[in-house]
């Protein structure tokens, strides 16, 4: 277990806060390079999708518009963490009508699929895509019900998530098996953005728009509802965030307590007690989708509302120890002033690194890449204690 690892559990313990823009947030690639060839005839928000996916290897993939003889097209295109500045295409067709698969959600494991929603024939599928095999996607079986395309999840062992309108999907694309999970109560449909969780135990994570959590088991095919005992229910949004779940037992979501006190809170499904913990609270509602590593650190965005329609979004990380702020709208970034930024459920993996969509004044579109550093020797000591007792909590926990 790798020194990151030794925080995830300690960290709600000793949160602290510091407030300035991250000065090791850097552009991995954007639209000003001569790949992109981008064209003006559309939205600005149109020229790369805003939510890239990271995997452990360093892979990045998104899509992008490109200006070609006959029109704007879209591409899924990639690139690499050790290599800034380069994309390739992962294919040399297009593929979907809208087309819905290049906004929403996508889904990367650590083989270096790239998963995504196909709508070319007028019903949704899902798809893969991979380096090795441009322009052969990976089409599977079609699926009968609609697709909801925000919410897109994959783990390393062949599940893919996805939302249809009676609920949570789970397809084995290993050994072709569809289960529908039934809802126990409340409303699902439109509950919100980011990728219906899945670890690589098969457990999934997701919650209602009543604020309801709850975990399906894919070993024992069943669900159980996460009901905090201090109180804490998931946030009620008619855009709520789905939880984020690790490979540690950890969920991470945006809740509220009694008195309607919003934060960014976790829960060990370990945990005898039944707690959510507040990591930090919230400005006023958390935004677009949740990233967290199995070293328990949290990659998110709160909203700052300053009356009438105005607003300042935040990008902010947990790192085990405090909350980071990274960047926010209207800081400096890249040669202009950042305008927009979007997260996908993927956007941090196991060695610490984040990438996040953005878009600026000058109207440049890009991915910005940055590493969480190492923890100081002092930090490790002080968190040393704590992480030895949630280790032994987490020794007593179900095992999927």
């Amino acid at each position: 277990m790798g020194i990151l690892a030794l925080l995830g559990c300690a960290a709600p313990f000793l949160a602290t806060h510091a407030e300035a823009q991250d000065s090791r947030l850097s552009s991995l690639v954007d639209t000003r390079s001569a790949d992109f060839l981008p064209s003006w005839n559309t939205t600005p928000d149109r020229q790369i999708s805003l939510r890239p996916v990271i995997n452990d290897k360093g892979m990045v993939a998104f899509s992008a518009q490109y200006a070609t003889e006959s029109g704007d097209k879209w591409y899924q295109v990639y690139a690499q963490t050790d290599t800034p500045g380069v994309v390739t295409r992962f294919n040399n067709v297009t593929f979907g009508s809208d087309p819905l698969w290049n906004q929403w959600s996508y889904g990367i494991d650590n083989s270096n699929r790239f998963l995504w929603m196909d709508d070319q024939t007028g019903d949704r599928r899902l798809a893969t895509s991979h380096p090795t095999t441009p322009n052969n996607p990976v089409f599977y079986e079609q699926f009968e019900d609609y697709v909801f395309e925000r919410g897109l999840g994959m783990n390393n062992n062949g599940l893919m998530t996805y939302r249809g309108e009676d609920g949570v999907h789970i397809y084995d694309s290993v050994h072709d098996e569809l289960r529908a999970v039934a809802i126990p109560s409340g409303s699902f449909y439109y509950t919100g953005v980011g990728a219906t969780a899945v670890n690589d135990q098969g457990e999934v994570a997701f919650s209602t728009l009543e604020g309801g959590l709850y975990l399906y088991d894919w070993t024992t095919d069943s669900t159980s509802a996460l009901t905090p005992s201090n109180g804490v229910t998931g946030m009620i949004s008619g855009k709520g965030v789905q939880p984020a779940l690790n490979n540690n037992g950890l969920i991470a979501f945006f809740g509220e307590d009694g008195e309607a006190n919003r934060g960014l809170y976790t829960m060990e499904l370990g945990d005898p007690a039944g707690e959510a913990r507040l990591i930090v609270d919230l400005m006023s509602e958390g935004r677009f989708s949740l990233s967290m590593n199995d070293a328990g650190q949290i990659l998110f965005a709160d909203r700052e509302l300053l009356g009438g329609p105005n607003y300042i979004d935040h990008l902010k990380l947990w790192t085990g120890t405090e909350v980071i702020d990274l960047i926010s709208l209207g800081d400096p970034f890249n040669g202009s002033t950042l305008t927009s930024f979007d997260l996908s459920s993927y956007a941090l993996n196991e060695k610490g690194e984040i990438v996040f969509g953005y878009v600026l004044a000058d109207g440049t579109h890009g991915v910005a890449y940055m590493v969480i550093p190492e923890p100081s020797v002092g930090m490790i000591m002080a968190v040393g204690g704590g992480f030895l007792f949630c280790l032994l909590r987490r020794r007593g926990a179900r095992v999927a």
